[in-house]
């Protein structure tokens, strides 16, 4: 994928999407989510691509 920049005035978002959730076998509150964020200017090109691998912590069960 080739880059074109951006400058300024640009108009930019962000995409992101998550493309893998893996659950912890040692902490079961835990788990690293891969999350593929985008960016686009206004004509609709990328800008910036990366992947990013985060620890987070699970939501409590309901009614815990």
């Amino acid at each position: 994928m080739e880059s074109c920049g951006s400058r300024a005035g640009d108009t930019l978002s962000v995409n992101s999407e998550i493309v893998e959730i893996v659950p912890s076998r040692s902490k079961p509150n835990q788990g690293i989510v891969k999350v593929r964020n985008t960016t686009v200017n206004q004509n609709g090109e990328d800008v910036q691509v990366f992947t990013a691998n985060l620890l987070v912590f699970k939501r409590p069960a309901a009614g815990a």
